[in-house]
């Protein structure tokens, strides 16, 4: 790497601030995201999306999605109730179930034709 390409690649992370915090685009876009979800969620549901982000923050982020995806298609017009909240949740637990991978084994069953190659 020539020295001007290293100079590039420091000036960019210098002006990344070097960190992994986020940017100022991904921080207005998850503030529009919360207040989307404080119009839809009722107060009882919030609550509950709470309890569940800090249990396990990235089905809580599911659930947040499967919510404003409703919401673009049309699916909820009025808010949230926290029943409504646990349906949705349900859904989605019952769809991870289907995904989930079955191994099967075939065994081989026993043949009496098989006793016969081996003199038994």
């Amino acid at each position: 790497m020539a020295n001007s390409e290293y100079e590039q690649l420091a000036r960019a992370a210098a002006s990344q601030g070097g960190s992994n915090e986020p940017s100022e685009r991904e921080r207005e876009m998850e503030e529009v995201r919360q207040q989307n979800l404080d119009r839809f969620l009722s107060k009882e549901a919030r609550s509950r999306l709470q309890v569940i982000k800090m249990v396990k923050a990235s089905q809580a982020r599911q659930v947040e999605d499967a919510i404003l995806q409703m919401v673009r298609m049309g699916q909820i017009r009025s808010q949230v109730s926290e029943k409504q909240l646990l349906d949705i949740l349900e859904g989605l637990r019952e769809s991870k179930a289907k995904e989930e991978v079955k191994i099967i084994y075939n065994r081989k069953g026993f043949d009496e034709s098989d006793d016969e190659e081996y003199d038994l």
